[in-house]
């Protein structure tokens, strides 16, 4: 039976991979943070190659940028957003009506 550490492999000089159920993530720190990507690969040649990519990019100096998350005022806008008025006219059980 292999140990929790032996299931972290050494890709590059800042990446590791290592797999998660049927995916394998890729595994380095950047500015003093840890960041765990998934791949969403099941092959571990493509997650290696994948791997190098992420590698390669940190090392141009191209960090993978993370979507910025919404303020809190722009989320209850979106979630008002999804919802259609109901029909004047009553229904038996009425629906949400969500996007």
């Amino acid at each position: 039976m292999a140990h929790k550490k032996d299931h972290f492999e050494q890709v590059g000089e800042i990446v590791s991979l290592f797999r998660r159920g049927r995916w394998y993530h890729a595994n380095y720190q950047i500015n003093g943070q840890q960041r765990r990507v998934a791949l969403k690969i099941t092959n571990h040649r493509q997650a290696v190659r994948r791997a190098l990519e992420i590698e390669q990019s940190l090392l141009e100096g191209k960090e993978p940028r993370r979507k910025p998350a919404p303020s809190v005022a722009e989320a209850v806008a979106n979630t008002w957003a999804c919802f259609k008025p109901m029909d004047a006219r009553p229904r038996r059980w009425p629906s949400t009506n969500r996007c």
